[in-house]
């Protein structure tokens, strides 16, 4: 099957889970959406139907052959272990596809938090890809005998992954942040859009903004309202619990704190904030500003403002990305295309 045709069938493949997305409220006790909630309840059904639409949205016949047409892959064959981050509905997804499709084999360690929605994909996909179907395994014990891999973990799994996959060609990523940079002139469309950058999946996901970068003498108020016009997130039980906890946690050290309603506003300057905190920094100049975010960009995967500079992320824009969109913008098919 040549790159056109492929295109083709992936652009099957997403029709069909945009009619399961269509088709969810009408879904019965046994749907996968449903599963995938009640395995884990950070995966709210709301949450899974975005991330389900997202990967469909991403793969018109047109921006697969755009994609792949960039590539020159070899005989492939090759067994590349996965071992995927489960933060978010279906973020590994993207992984197996590429590993699939440069014409390798993907060995798949899921995470315990997303075991659900990975398989559901794959079995779809064979539907229209047939050549796949004996390429791709599910692994549960310690994963051997594989020519290359790609992890996806933790900071202090990273220092694991380094040593123990010295040995072969590899991707490792770590930990990553999001963060904004506001300048005050921001319309209320941008706040709306940055609410979504800040909330979608409850802030998990390492494209999720959790430090915004302010002027000093910021006014909060057109943001504050916007961000507690919709309070439902509280309805959460273990949003709402992060949120106890941490206003505790935070008193007890003696911090202040903005109460944002529906997040606790904490001033520091680390892109690394817990779900239901979001972290804050003045900035005196936007040239001070974008000299600190040259000092952390290897932990940040996505800066967002209102005018985005080459590289950077439109409001709005962070939990949507580009099929051609790489985590830690390492360029997976590049590398599987030299396996």
């Amino acid at each position: 099957m040549n790159i056109r045709e492929k295109s083709a069938q992936l652009e099957k493949f997403a029709a069909e889970i945009k009619e399961s997305v269509q088709s969810f409220h009408k879904e019965n006790p046994e749907g996968i959406i449903h599963n995938a909630h009640i395995h884990n309840k950070w995966f709210s059904p709301e949450n899974i139907v975005y991330a389900l639409e997202n990967i469909a949205e991403s793969m018109s016949a047109e921006k697969i052959e755009n994609w792949l047409s960039k590539y020159k892959f070899g005989s492939g064959g090759k067994n590349i272990a996965l071992i995927l981050a489960g933060n978010i509905p279906a973020v590994g997804f993207h992984d197996v596809l590429c590993t699939l499709l440069s014409g390798h084999n993907a060995r798949i360690k899921m995470s315990s938090d997303d075991k659900i929605l990975i398989p559901f994909l794959c079995k779809t996909l064979v539907k229209y890809i047939p050549e796949f179907e004996n390429r791709f395994s599910f692994e549960d014990e310690i994963l051997k005998e594989f020519d290359a891999v790609i992890a996806t973990g933790s900071n202090n799994s990273e220092r694991y992954f380094k040593k123990y996959f010295s040995d072969k060609p590899n991707i490792i990523r770590h930990n990553r942040n999001s963060l904004a940079i506001l300048d005050g002139s921001e319309s209320e469309e941008d706040l709306v859009n940055l609410n979504e950058d800040i909330f979608r999946y409850f802030g998990l996901g390492c494209r999720n903004v959790s430090l915004l970068m302010i002027p000093k003498g910021y006014q909060w108020k057109p943001l504050l309202d916007i961000i507690n016009k919709d309070r439902s997130i509280l309805f959460h039980n273990a949003y709402a619990n992060n949120m106890t906890y941490y206003t505790a946690y935070f008193s007890l050290m003696d911090e202040k704190l903005i109460d944002g309603g529906t997040v606790l506003l904490r001033e520091s300057k680390s892109p690394a904030s817990p779900p239901a905190v979001l972290h804050f920094s003045e900035y005196e100049s936007l040239e001070e500003a974008n000299k600190y975010i040259l000092s952390i960009r290897d932990s940040l995967q996505c800066v967002v403002r209102k005018n985005p500079d080459v590289g950077e992320t439109a409001f709005g824009m962070t939990q949507k990305p580009r099929i051609d969109d790489y985590a830690d913008n390492v360029d997976t098919m590049e590398f599987l295309s030299k396996v």
